[in-house]
């Protein structure tokens, strides 16, 4: 948890997280508050953990409550996973031709069960392309993975859609992968963003059941219809670019701010 205090102009925060979630949080409340200055004084904490805490706000929600959720520290940077700058990142991505028309991912298959028995399964399913990789700690630097490392960008070039599968908790890089030139699959989650409250299934991605019984079948679903492709294609470049920017983040954070 971070700890937020102002007190006249100044502002101050406390708390320690691992990786650079702190520092990149802080700069994107620092951020917010140069942008939308508010008069009102305050002392509150915001939960970063990937499940709920007891912090007074949190960075994603579990009962819908998109009003009280703060945005998280990936709307600014992640060093560790390559990510240095949001904004720069998703504005790079390039849609070149993919080389397979298959559902792509990769990442730690073991980071929640279900992800694991997800990962699993879709080994049998012929439509998919999921690839295990590992993060290994050296000292407090986390960017180094175990061999198959692929960037957001070699994502896109090597497969048609992309998929986000269930995490420990929340899902930090949905976002990113929404702001793909691809068509995203998205597991249901137990916990979700602010900017969810817009969001719709069949319109800016394809939703898959968390046991994911009816991936294949969607898959068939939009890989046959091209009007649908280009249907999700369009609502869903045309939400990232409304909904998933820096500045819908600084935003979000005014809104709460400025209410205490």
């Amino acid at each position: 948890m971070i700890h937020i205090t102002k007190s006249g102009d100044d502002v101050s925060f406390h708390g320690s997280w691992g990786e650079s979630r702190g520092d990149s949080f802080e700069k994107l409340v620092r951020a917010s508050l140069e942008k939308y200055p508010v008069d009102n004084e305050f002392s509150i904490t915001v939960g970063m953990s990937d499940r709920k805490s007891s912090a007074d706000y949190e960075c994603h929600t579990d009962c819908k409550d998109y009003d009280s959720c703060f945005p998280d520290f990936v709307f600014h940077s992640w060093p560790e996973t390559g990510m240095r700058d949001y904004r720069e990142l998703v504005k790079s991505f390039r849609d070149n031709e993919p080389n397979t028309n298959k559902i792509g991912w990769i990442g730690n298959k073991w980071t929640h069960p279900d992800r694991t028995k997800a990962f699993t399964k879709a080994l049998d399913i012929d439509c998919c392309d999921f690839r295990e990789i590992s993060w290994v700690r050296d000292g407090e630097d986390y960017s180094k993975v175990t061999s198959g490392y692929m960037s957001y960008q070699e994502q896109i070039d090597e497969w048609k859609y992309l998929i986000d599968l269930p995490a420990n908790g929340w899902s930090g890089r949905t976002k990113v992968l929404m702001s793909c030139p691809r068509i995203l699959f998205i597991v249901e989650k137990h916990y979700e963003e602010f900017w969810y409250k817009d969001l719709e299934p069949w319109k800016h991605y394809v939703p898959v059941k968390r046991d994911i019984s009816d991936l294949e079948e969607n898959y068939e679903k939009i890989e046959s219809d091209t009007g649908l492709q280009e249907y999700i294609k369009n609502n869903q470049r045309e939400f990232s670019k409304n909904q998933l920017t820096q500045e819908s983040a600084l935003s979000q954070i005014n809104k709460i701010l400025k209410t205490l």
